[in-house]
């Protein structure tokens, strides 16, 4: 669903205001980045060291101002008053340098040291000038261009704004470099003093705040923090990198910069100097002009790296040029690098910056690109200049010159850049958008009728019941906080708006809502009983509304709801509401593998509706479901109603069938549950999948499910080993981790045949077992499994606090097993987030407990999120005795009952038997990779191992299996292999993320798996 791209256009007004207010700002700043310097070093004191005092002390105060004045900036929502006042200001302050000389000061204070006191004075007049042109420049000009452009046009604006400090070198030198040298300060600085008041005069006609610019209601003081807050790092990593590749690259421009005329003048010796300037800013100015669109077309992280090349070619040359010619030569190359270099990171820094938060980030970027740079930078030229040995005498005075070494120091500092520009590099390609690989379910989606079969095939009621929400709503995302207006146009439900199938393509962030609106209408739902709003599942907070009414609300991203609207509907047309919020992996709910920040084993964090929307008519007493639990030793079952939300409870009549014929019968009560016993009893296994079919009956209400007699448990086999049962006989269950992602659909599924197909592939390739890994899927996909005979560990889902790898990753890989009451330590030192997981948790059991095919409950994977495993097991034992546990799975055993599970990645398989007696699993190895050509989202690829071509896979997993793990048979009894599908960057699947390829031939990992399954026993192998 492309969308045209618009062409991002200024218009005449703002390239007038970004031309005159660039341009004066930019003389200004040179006057005092240079002739200041100058002016300093020719009437006042000829000492380095004091230029770098002066320097320093306006770059603190410019980074103080620019904190200060962007934070008030962006709290007002407003630039235009302090770029015009601040420019008229500026310019008063400009004059003032006039008045100062040693002259002056000397019939002032005759007493003093007239030199260095007016040095101190002229300290403090750039520190005044400082406050006002970063007000009116830095913190609200600056802004006002990033409030103004698009990364779209920022190449072409940064490269016309980074010639502008040369144009205005060239000004200065080529019309008024006469005045200075002859010595005519005063007019010199009461002339530009007034250019700059005027530009303020201009700027009142000139420029008009950007329409979007909004007030941000937070206080100053909040404000000048906000850009130094952890969070607003973590937020925003490329925009930090960008910032230290400023800084750099400042100091090594700052190295040579202050002293660039006093070393043409002194130690060169150019007359002409001027004119050599001149001709190297002319030069160097087309080459950044004519290279602006270059950098909007190709991109500007793709500039710096050989931008500062050719800058440092141009500095090196400048070691040894000594004629005019040379110095053209060398000084084109430098500064045309050092343009490129500026419209690079200047474009980057704009585009990472958050919207509406630019002045919030000013002072934050003039720490950085002035501070940092203006602090180092000319003491480190200073320290080159002291130490080269090179002076003159000049009326009894000696004065140090700047030699050629400060430009050899200033490219071993440009050199430097490189390590946040590969950093920035590695980062902008771990986020850059991924490949769009549509699966073949998802060629042939019907937008209007996606995933249009009935949701709840375990408890179903008649056809004309229920009504299909899914198809084409109306969205919008905006501040959290705010109403939903017009929309931002429609959304496939239920698809999540970050994926392909949703139609919108967009990643919505905390603090943002996703606002869903749809019309319906209830006339063809017979009865007039209740009627009942049902949800898959909403990532990860919603607020429902039927006709603007609350309708209820919901936490947690992964289990069904259902909210009762019987009282909000109306005849004819009903508008239905939703707002979602989604704090992903910064709250204290479960997320999953998703995060905002995808790359490796993170997955593209995705948000609000996922699962099918459908709405139900119900009796007014009604059945919610009932509880069914087989009992395969004894042939028998039971069931235990649950009744609907202010329903009166009654007895409730089941009748059980086996292929259409009924075969039990009999009447549950409110206060006691039915067993009934079968004859002949059917069980149920991967290899039969038998159902049986029951009918429940209350009053009015009817409904039908189904159930599998079985039994999962642990016992040993004839040779004391340990094992997982499967109605009572030992049962090696070989398996597959399934992370459940799709790359159109994301967490869902494009069609109901795409789950189908999963699961059939994974038994055709000889697995009994998938392992639901940290995600929760919809009735169907568990009815499937149930129906084709898949057995599934039922994992719960991760979240908590921060993901800690010293915890997670390296202690266990060193060996350490920690024990999980030191909360904090594994990111659960937040009460509120352990009350949240135990309470999913208990959920999560009570919404999967009738599926047959979930034969083991895993609360916690690899130690993360992981707290009272040990309880956490028991607890699950108390609500659901019938099934096993896998407590830790991982590492990080706190001594459950049933299973020691190992992971096992990076090192040979190894294993023995469990001290403790319990059966043990390899719950996770493998993880072979092999990226296939056009089947890949990503151009970054995460695997365990690498392969080049399916053959290699194919040979390392057959020797990964015949060589380490068959001679570990004897004492496993469970395996899980890394995994059934690529997922992004994990290229380690069996399929391909979009479906469209097996990395294996069925026949021949069927025949490697069958040797698997079968039961190490004296004489040879005896099936299972």
């Amino acid at each position: 669903m492309e969308q045209k791209k618009t062409v991002s256009r200024l218009g005449g007004r703002r390239w007038a205001a970004l031309l005159a207010l660039g341009l004066v700002g930019q003389l200004a700043w040179t006057i005092e980045n240079m002739y200041l310097n100058l002016f300093v070093y020719n009437t006042i004191l000829a000492d380095a060291g004091v230029i770098a005092d002066m320097v320093a002390a306006s770059a603190v105060t410019a980074t103080l101002t620019t904190l200060l004045m962007g934070a008030l900036s962006d709290r007002l929502g407003r630039r235009r008053g302090f770029i015009a006042g601040g420019y008229l200001v500026w310019g008063l302050s400009v004059m003032l340098f006039g008045l100062l000389s040693v002259a002056n000061i000397s019939r002032l204070f005759p007493a003093a040291d007239a030199a260095l006191l007016t040095a101190r004075l002229v300290i403090a007049a750039d520190c005044l000038m400082t406050f006002f042109g970063s007000t009116a420049n830095d913190a609200a000009f600056n802004a006002w261009v990033t409030d103004v452009t698009d990364p779209d046009n920022r190449g072409r604006v940064e490269s016309v704004l980074s010639v502008l400090p040369l144009a205005a070198m060239l000004i200065l030198f080529g019309g008024f470099d006469a005045m200075t040298a002859a010595g005519r300060w005063q007019e010199f600085f009461f002339l530009f003093g007034a250019l700059v008041t005027g530009c303020g005069l201009l700027a009142l006609f000139l420029v008009r705040d950007s329409a979007e610019l909004r007030p941000v209601r937070r206080g100053i003081a909040e404000g000048l923090l906000y850009g130094f807050r952890p969070a607003a790092v973590a937020a925003n990593p490329k925009l930090y990198l960008t910032y230290l590749a400023l800084a750099l690259f400042g100091a090594s421009t700052q190295v040579f910069m202050p002293y660039l005329i006093i070393y043409l003048q002194r130690y060169l010796g150019l007359a002409n100097y001027a004119l050599v300037l001149g001709v190297v800013l002319l030069g160097a100015g087309a080459v950044s002009v004519g290279c602006g669109r270059l950098i909007d077309r190709f991109g500007k992280l793709r500039f710096v790296l050989p931008a500062a090349a050719l800058e440092i070619v141009g500095l090196i040359a400048m070691v040894f040029a000594r004629a005019p010619l040379p110095v053209i030569g060398a000084g084109l190359l430098l500064l045309s690098g050092n343009m490129l270099v500026t419209s690079a990171l200047n474009g980057l820094a704009r585009d990472y910056t958050p919207a509406g938060k630019a002045g919030h980030f000013q002072g934050v970027r003039m720490i950085f690109a002035v501070l940092l740079p203006m602090v180092t930078g000319p003491y480190l030229g200073a320290a080159v200049i002291q130490n080269s040995g090179s002076i003159y005498t000049e009326l009894g005075v000696t004065k140090q010159v700047p030699t050629p070494m400060i430009f050899l120091a200033s490219a071993l500092v440009l050199a430097l850049v490189a390590l946040p520009a590969l950093a920035l590099g590695r980062s902008v390609r771990r986020d850059a958008p991924l490949e769009s690989l549509l699966t073949p379910y998802g060629e042939q989606l019907d937008p209007d009728a996606p995933l249009p079969e009935y949701p709840r095939p375990q408890f179903a009621r008649a056809a004309e019941s229920w009504r299909n929400l899914n198809g084409r709503w109306d969205y919008a995302i905006r501040p959290a906080g705010a109403a939903m207006g017009e929309p931002d146009g429609q959304i496939v439900v239920p698809f999540s708006p970050e994926s392909l199938l949703s139609g919108v393509g967009r990643q919505l962030q905390p603090g943002e809502t996703l606002w869903y609106r749809r019309r319906f209408a209830v006339t063809g739902l017979p009865g007039s009983g209740r009627l009942l709003l049902h949800f898959g599942a909403v990532d990860q907070r919603c607020r429902v509304f039927v006709n603007d009414q609350p309708a209820g609300d919901h936490a947690d991203g992964y289990l069904p709801f259902t909210l009762e609207i019987t009282h909000l509907v109306r005849e004819g047309e009903n508008t239905l509401t939703l707002a979602v919020e989604d704090d992903s992996d910064k709250g204290i709910w479960a997320y999953g593998k998703q995060k905002l920040r995808r790359g490796g084993i993170w997955y593209t964090a995705q948000s609000g509706i996922w699962q099918t929307v459908w709405l139900e008519r119900v009796p007014q007493n009604y059945l919610e479901t009932v509880r069914v639990t087989p009992d395969a030793a004894e042939g028998a079952v039971t069931f235990a109603p649950v009744f609907g939300p202010g329903s009166a409870a009654g007895p409730v009549e089941i009748t059980l069938l086996a292929d259409g014929r009924p075969v039990a019968a009999g009447t549950a009560q409110p206060d006691a549950p039915l067993r009934l016993t079968l004859d002949s009893p059917h069980l149920w296994s991967p290899e039969d999948p038998f159902l049986y079919r029951f009918v429940a009956r209350m009053g009015e209400d009817l409904a039908e499910g189904y159930f599998g007699l079985r039994d999962i448990g642990i016992g040993r086999d004839e040779t004391g080993t340990p094992r997982l049962l499967l109605n009572g006989k030992p049962y090696f269950q070989a398996g597959l981790l399934d992370q459940g992602y799709w790359s159109d659909g994301l967490y869902t599924a494009p069609s109901d045949q795409a789950m189908i197909d999963d699961i059939t592939a994974a038994k055709e390739m000889g697995f009994n077992l998938l392992r639901k890994h940290i995600k929760i899927e919809p009735a169907r996909w568990y009815y499937h499994c149930d129906r084709l005979g898949m057995l599934v560990w039922q994992d719960m889902v991760s979240g908590g606090g921060p993901y800690r790898p010293m915890v997670i990753q390296v202690l266990p890989f060193l060996g350490f097993k920690l024990r999980d009451r030191h909360y904090r330590r594994f990111g659960r030192g937040d009460p509120a987030s352990r009350a949240e997981a135990v309470r999913t948790r208990d959920l999560t059991v009570e919404a999967l407990y009738n599926f047959p095919s979930i034969v083991v409950w895993v609360p916690f994977n690899e130690g993360w999120g992981q707290f009272d495993a040990a309880e956490a097991a028991r607890a699950l034992h108390r609500l659901d005795p019938s099934r096993v546990v896998d407590h830790a799975s991982g590492w990080h055993d706190q001594g459950g009952d049933d299973l020691a599970s190992l992971h096992i990645y990076f090192r040979r398989l190894a294993a023995r038997p469990d001290p403790a007696g319990r059966p043990v699993v390899l719950s996770e190895f493998g993880g072979y990779s092999c990226a296939l050509p056009g089947h890949t989202a990503s151009q970054r690829q995460f695997g365990y191992r690498r392969y080049g071509t399916t053959d290699e896979l194919m040979a390392g997993y057959t020797d990964l299996i015949e060589r380490e793990l068959l001679p570990l048979r004897g004492i496993l009894s469970a395996s899980v292999y890394t995994q059934l599908t690529d997922v992004e960057e994990e290229v380690n699947g069996l399929l391909t993320y979009d479906r469209r390829c097996r990395k294996f031939d069925a026949a021949e990992l069927r025949a490697i798996n069958e040797r698997l399954r079968r039961e190490p026993a004296e004489g040879g192998d005896t099936p299972v």
